[in-house]
């Protein structure tokens, strides 16, 4: 066998030894990410088609041609494929490239392969025959192509130019301050544009040097060189998008980056989550001023409580260029994530060399510690403030008993001796309910600020808290009335839910009279809260007390109580991100009002 080397055989041995180093020292980089992984085998599929075309072009034995020429196949049936699945993961096409349905494209590769390797016997799908030639400098061979040739060729240019369109559309998208990554767009486009020209000379000659030669492989091979010398020069792989995916998204505060006049320029996964930016909407918002960002999601998707405060602050920062500013978030929520949420936004300049570059906020989520401090302070002066007035009540009631066991040993007769005793019994009964009350109430405390909330159904937790106090609706001779939507009430909360409803039931029924109707009104208003109101016929609340009732130790209408099962009720109700109020039922009663956050 004759080995015949001319100037187009040198140059892709030049380009497949270029490929071979790039790709060792691609190998043993620290870079880890998919689209490293899709573009050293787009390149590896390169090489095989380089290598098997030299030898098929470098030989004049037509049997080493033909198998060579069937290896050949390997590559150019799978680089365009790998090179595809490289620029949807460089431009974050997820939710394509994690379609089931992707692997589908590796079909007509597998058909074209296996049509080129049976074409001996399959009626000459792939060539009919090969003719080879040879003059004083070059080794050629004409081939006369079957059907499944032009097929492939038409993939490869769908492939190609659906490739290119999509770093296109990617290019066009992407704001004009983030150069670096429109750099990078524009050099990987060069990979698919150089062959797809190269090919269309071939298939119409317009070139002369392309009538001997298949300038496929080499500019495939050429464009390979020009990526990974980029490598370096953009360093595009290095840190768009491996050190945003896992560096930069996989931070869990959420991150802007911003230019010195407060435009958005960047921003990672987290800050999409708490602002709940959808990623369709993303590119619309770069070069955007950070206060219409924040804008934007409040009236959207948020309501930001604090609202006025934060754009004051805002304002602020280029005025007075410090270099560091703190500003905190009150976001309420609604939806799969209803609540109420605490931000702490920090934002600092960005400096290099001393040169003012713009600014990053950070979007730090602090809502469990603001929650824990909060619980902690409230469960403080709770404490305190029923220890306060335990110790008023008991003292009270100590009082009295002592006044009573003094009148005992001066009683004159027997009929004042066993009144003197009622009244002893009655004071020893309102110190036990107090001290039960007292209990219940630290029990029932401590579940209210339960952290792990499930998801209820409103609804059904009132239709079971009527069917368990039936015994007691039966007593009075009280009709309940439940007036509901169709759909379900879904609220995020825990089990103190229970306990507020089955409060506010229970006092429904005490207060109401014999023969009574109790009235519960279940209500959604989309797409924020649930109304609940519960109205009753009793003799109703004076307007000075409507707000005092929730208070601990405050009560009306009942003599023995201890007015702590409201308070339990405003404390559940307001932990949910709900509230509470009371107003007067037409025309004599008491409705007792709740409203709270559901899950749409």
């Amino acid at each position: 066998m004759n080995i015949i080397i001319n100037f187009y055989t040198l140059l892709m041995v030049i380009v497949c030894m270029l490929i071979i180093f790039f790709l060792f020292q691609l190998h043993s980089s620290k870079i880890k990410s998919i689209a490293k992984n899709y573009f050293m085998l787009s390149a590896i599929s390169t090489l095989i088609w380089c290598i098997s075309y030299i030898i098929t072009i470098s030989t004049d034995e037509i049997l080493v041609t033909k198998f060579f020429y069937v290896i050949m196949y390997i590559g150019t049936t799978t680089v365009i494929i790998f090179y595809f699945l490289f620029v949807l993961a460089y431009t974050k096409r997820v939710s394509l490239r994690e379609n089931p349905l992707l692997r589908l494209i590796f079909i007509p590769a597998i058909i074209l392969f296996l049509s080129v390797l049976t074409n001996d016997i399959n009626g000459g799908l792939m060539y009919s025959k090969i003719v080879q030639y040879r003059d004083s400098q070059y080794v050629g061979y004409s081939v006369v192509y079957g059907p499944m040739y032009y097929i492939h060729f038409i993939i490869i240019i769908i492939f190609i130019v659906i490739t290119i369109l999509i770093l296109f559309q990617t290019y066009i998208t992407t704001p004009k301050v983030e150069k670096i990554f429109r750099k990078q767009l524009l050099m990987i486009i060069i990979v698919p544009v150089i062959p797809f020209l190269f090919s269309i000379i071939r298939l119409f000659s317009l070139l002369s040097v392309a009538r001997i030669f298949d300038l496929a492989p080499v500019s495939f091979g050429i464009s390979y060189i020009i990526l990974y010398l980029a490598l370096y020069k953009y360093r595009f792989l290095d840190v768009h998008p491996i050190a945003q995916k896992y560096i930069f998204d996989g931070i869990k505060d959420g991150i802007f980056v911003l230019d010195t006049k407060l435009r958005l320029l960047s921003l990672n996964k987290a800050a999409k989550e708490a602002l709940e930016i959808k990623n369709d909407t993303i590119y619309s918002l770069y070069g955007n001023q950070f206060i219409e960002i924040i804008k934007k999601s409040h009236s959207q998707h948020n309501y930001i409580k604090n609202i006025d405060n934060i754009i004051a602050e805002l304002e602020k920062i280029p005025i007075e260029s410090k270099q560091y500013h703190e500003i905190n978030m009150e976001v309420q929520k609604y939806g799969d994530k209803t609540g109420t949420y605490f931000y702490n936004i920090i934002i600092t300049l960005i400096l290099q060399k001393e040169i003012f570059m713009g600014y990053i906020a950070i979007l730090r989520d602090i809502s469990d510690s603001f929650k824990a401090q909060n619980y902690l302070n409230k469960k403080n002066n709770l404490q305190e403030l029923i220890i306060r007035l335990l110790s008023h009540d008991l003292a009270n009631h100590i009082q009295v008993l002592n006044f009573n066991s003094e009148n005992l040993s001066r009683a004159k007769d027997e009929a004042e001796t066993k009144q003197i005793n009622q009244h002893i019994k009655v004071k020893i009964e309102a110190i036990n309910t107090l001290t039960k009350d007292v209990l219940n109430f630290l029990r029932e405390e401590e579940k209210i600020y339960d952290q792990k909330l499930e998801v209820y159904d409103l609804y059904l937790i009132i239709e079971k808290i009527v069917k368990n106090l039936e015994p007691e609706l039966k007593r009075k001779d009280i009709i309940v009335i439940l007036n509901k939507s169709k759909e379900p009430a879904l609220i995020n909360a825990n089990i103190t839910i229970k306990s507020a409803i089955f409060n506010i039931l229970s006092n429904a029924i005490k207060f109401s009279p014999q023969k009574g109707k109790i009235t519960i009104n279940l209500d959604l208003k989309y797409p924020s809260f649930v109304s609940l109101k519960i109205s009753d016929q009793g003799k109703g609340i004076p307007d000075e007390l409507k707000q005092k009732v929730f208070d601990p130790f405050v009560s009306f209408g009942e003599e023995k109580g201890t007015g702590l099962g409201l308070t339990i009720v405003r404390e559940a109700v307001q932990n949910f991100n709900g509230r509470v109020w009371i107003e007067d039922n037409n025309p004599i009663g008491t409705i007792v009002c709740i409203e709270l956050p559901i899950i749409v």
